[in-house]
């Protein structure tokens, strides 16, 4: 599916809550993708990716009646964010019932991207910086390694990352801006 707006998205799922069907596997077909990444990002196996995937799906499908959109000086989280924390909270579940997993780094997913690159140097100097990124991501907090893997891999906004981890977003800014200049630093070493 092409790139949708946010207001597109938002009529879907009005359209959705009145019983269209098909505007739900429309959302699907935008988000599927970007679900699958963030939670490939966090678990690293690509069939537990894809059955957690599903089950976001289906709890969206499930709930999303109750989904409401900005009220008058209410803020409420936009469609993106709204699914994002449910892929968020099926990850760390996915976590406490297997509690001997770890949790794996983002190369995969990162090292795939590169191979859009034409320029084989260009290529190369991309896969050695990504290494470099991914060796000193075990230097962030959780928490900054959560702001990284949201804005980065799955290319949420600040607002969204902050509705999503549940702070404001100047803690965003903060924890996104320290984790940049920690891994710069240890780059640079």
């Amino acid at each position: 599916m092409s790139k949708i707006t946010k207001e597109q998205i938002d009529q879907l799922v009005l359209k959705f809550q009145k019983g269209n069907n098909e505007s739900f596997m429309k959302l699907y077909e935008h988000f599927y993708v970007k679900i699958f990444r963030y939670i490939y990002v966090k678990c690293g196996q690509v069939q537990d990716s894809e059955n957690l995937t599903q089950e976001v799906f289906i709890k969206a499908y499930k709930s999303i009646a109750s989904f409401k959109f900005k009220v008058e000086g209410d803020y409420r989280p936009s469609f993106s964010s709204w699914i994002f924390t449910i892929a968020r909270n099926q990850t760390i579940d996915y976590f406490r019932k297997n509690s001997g997993k770890i949790e794996p780094s983002i190369y995969d997913i990162t090292e795939k991207s590169l191979s859009t690159s034409s320029n084989l140097e260009e290529k190369l100097d991309d896969k050695l910086l990504l290494n470099k990124v991914v060796q000193n991501m075990q230097y962030l907090t959780k928490l900054q390694k959560e702001v990284i893997t949201l804005r980065f891999t799955s290319q949420m906004s600040l607002k969204e990352t902050s509705i999503i981890l549940n702070k404001n977003v100047n803690s965003i800014k903060s924890l996104q801006h320290s984790a940049i200049k920690k891994l710069r630093d240890l780059i640079n070493e």
